[in-house]
C-alpha cells in the first residue's frame, strides 16, 4: 500500500501570502484567515478549469488528491490574488457612487480607486498569462502523446 502524494491548502497558502501585503488579514484569528483563504482557493480553482488537476479537489480534507506542480501551484495562487483584490475594487468603486464629485475629489478616493483598478488588472494579466502558459505547455505535452 503505497498512499499518493497529495498537495494541501496549507501548501498553496504561502505562494499567496508571498503575493500580497495583507494587512487586512494579519489581525484575524488563524481560522477566519484560513476560512478566507479556503473560500479565495475554491473559487481560483473553479476558474482554473483547463487544468484537469483542479477537479481532483477534495474540500472536506482541504487538499487535492493529486500532487500539484509548481506551476499549478503559482496559477492557484495569482487566481486568489484576483479574488483578493476584487473586494477592495468593489467598495472603493460603490463609495464613489455615492459621493458628489467634489466629495469625492476631496476624499482622495479618486487616486485609490485608480490604483486599485491598475492593481486588479495587472494582477489580471498575470493570471491569465499563466493560465495559458500552463494551457500551452500542457496542450503541447498531450499532442506529443498523443502521436505516440
Amino acid at each position: 500500500w503505497v498512499k499518493m502524494a497529495n498537495t494541501t491548502y496549507q501548501d498553496v497558502y504561502p505562494v499567496f501570502l508571498m503575493d500580497i501585503k495583507a494587512y487586512d488579514l494579519m489581525g484575524l484569528s488563524v481560522d477566519i484567515k484560513e476560512d478566507i483563504m479556503t473560500s479565495y482557493l475554491e473559487k481560483s480553482a473553479t476558474k482554473f478549469s483547463s487544468c484537469n488537476n483542479m477537479k481532483k479537489i477534495n474540500k472536506e480534507n482541504k487538499c487535492f488528491d493529486v500532487e500539484l506542480e509548481d506551476d499549478e501551484i503559482s496559477t492557484l495562487a495569482a487566481l486568489m490574488v484576483l479574488c483578493w483584490l476584487k473586494p477592495f475594487l468593489l467598495s472603493d468603486e460603490a463609495l464613489q457612487t455615492h459621493l458628489t464629485t467634489k466629495e469625492y475629489g476631496e476624499a482622495s478616493q479618486n487616486k485609490l480607486i485608480e490604483q486599485i483598478r491598475e492593481t486588479y488588472k495587472m494582477a489580471r494579466s498575470e493570471a491569465r498569462q499563466l493560465v495559458n502558459i500552463y494551457d500551452h505547455k500542457h496542450h503541447k505535452i498531450s499532442e506529443i502523446n498523443k502521436s505516440k
